[in-house]
């Protein structure tokens, strides 16, 4: 009776070994593109997280290299401290570092479950329009960002192999509809939750009385900025009431109200700059994103917020 038990044991499991053997073989292939959607998703992780740091460290320092600045023409500081590198208050890039995070979390799903390449067409699928932003983007500041180009090249493979997988799975038949729209929903929440806690007010609001302009502007204090700068933007939003009473000059050939001789007078070699001048002489300059007590301190204006 024993050894009939341990005959039986046996035999279920080689049945069992059998069918896990079979199961494995059998993705074999499918195995190998989720293994190369893991890479690519951790490839567009690393390249995302770089451009937000870029992002953050060119408002602090406009004149900040990245590696990719190789011509005017392919200058990625350009494209990452434009006004396109922000998303309703949002840097682009962070929206790209969230997105390949989940690429990543449904990557690895795809492992063991088919039904995860559903979900990874689909947001391969929103990363087109994603590319298309960055594109536009590159050809209205006539400038092509490197690393850009490569996320593009990313979000394309991503989407054939996610395809590709769909088909020999044939597990795009099973509820895709369901589970895109699920999707949807999910990416709209995601989206909103991240916007909204970008826009969240920070520690100095922007009700500095129209006050402070003017008397900045008495200092002698210039701001030469350009309109597609995300540090001349969010210098803009921090002044808010006191930016319309300052001295502001545009220096982007296609800026409206651009006066491009006294921007090279000065010359400007990064926006936003500050000056203090006085009778036309230059006294004293800096480079970057100034904060409000750094404008009160260098112009001698007494800083007050309204509630």
């Amino acid at each position: 009776m024993t050894e009939e038990k341990e005959q039986q044991h046996e035999h279920h499991s080689h049945s069992h070994h059998s069918i896990t053997q079979h199961s494995t073989d059998a993705r074999g292939p499918i195995l190998g593109i989720s293994k190369a959607l893991v890479v690519l998703s951790i490839l567009g992780i690393i390249v995302s997280l770089y451009l937000t740091w870029h992002h953050y460290a060119l408002i602090a320092n406009p004149h900040l290299l990245s590696f990719c600045d190789v011509s005017t023409t392919f200058n990625c500081s350009e494209v990452n401290s434009s006004k396109y590198a922000s998303f309703l208050g949002t840097p682009v890039a962070l929206l790209g570092l969230l997105y390949f995070l989940t690429l990543l979390i449904f990557s690895i799903k795809s492992l063991k479950t088919d039904s995860w390449y559903k979900h990874l067409a689909v947001t391969y699928g929103f990363g087109i329009f994603f590319s298309l932003y960055l594109i536009y983007a590159e050809f209205a500041l006539k400038t092509i960002c490197t690393l850009c180009t490569v996320l593009h090249i990313i979000i394309i493979t991503g989407l054939i192999l996610s395809i590709t997988a769909l088909k020999k799975t044939h597990s795009w038949k099973k509820g895709f509809l369901r589970e895109y729209l699920w999707s949807v929903a999910g990416y709209l929440f995601l989206f909103l939750l991240v916007i909204g806690f970008s826009n969240l007010p920070g520690p100095n609001p922007s009700n500095v009385p129209a006050e402070f302009g003017t008397c900045l502007k008495e200092a002698g204090l210039v701001e030469y900025a350009s309109y597609t700068c995300s540090a001349c933007i969010a210098q803009k939003k921090l002044l808010g009431n006191a930016y319309k009473n300052i001295d502001a000059v545009e220096c982007h050939p296609e800026g409206p109200g651009a006066n491009i001789p006294r921007c090279k007078k000065v010359p400007i070699e990064a926006t936003p700059t500050w000056t203090i001048e006085k009778n036309g002489t230059i006294l004293d300059k800096k480079v970057g994103l100034q904060t409000l007590e750094d404008l009160a301190t260098w112009s001698n204006c007494t800083l007050t917020t309204r509630e």
